[in-house]
């Protein structure tokens, strides 16, 4: 994966707004609460969504959707999604490279248009 940012210690933002919910329903005496995050397209980049929604999958190779759900917020809202550089890998020059990483969460604010 490419990362705009040379420095490890800051997080890239890459472009990704999610709804982070939480569901609850019982179901007789079985009360159940899960967590939801739905990827906004239309607020996205769609390459970026798509590469997100696939690091969320059960299917995803790399196993990074546990780097998600460590990492989500317990408020419900709108969140930016931000990757943080775990390490690098600096054979391919200037940091440019990541080997690990995980995503975070910034709370979304709305740019307002000057019209």
């Amino acid at each position: 994966m490419v990362l705009g940012t040379n420095n490890p210690n800051d997080p890239s933002p890459i472009n990704v707004v999610v709804r982070i919910g939480t569901e609850r329903y019982e179901r007789g005496r079985t009360h159940t609460r899960s967590r939801t995050i739905v990827v906004l397209k239309s607020l996205s980049a769609s390459e970026q969504a798509e590469m997100f929604e696939h690091d969320l999958s059960e299917d995803s190779a790399n196993g990074y959707d546990h780097m998600v759900w460590n990492q989500i917020p317990k408020k419900d809202g709108l969140y930016n999604v931000l990757l943080r550089p775990l390490s690098y890998e600096w054979e391919y020059g200037a940091g440019t490279y990541l080997d690990d990483w995980q995503y975070e969460f910034e709370p979304y604010e709305k740019e307002e248009s000057h019209v």
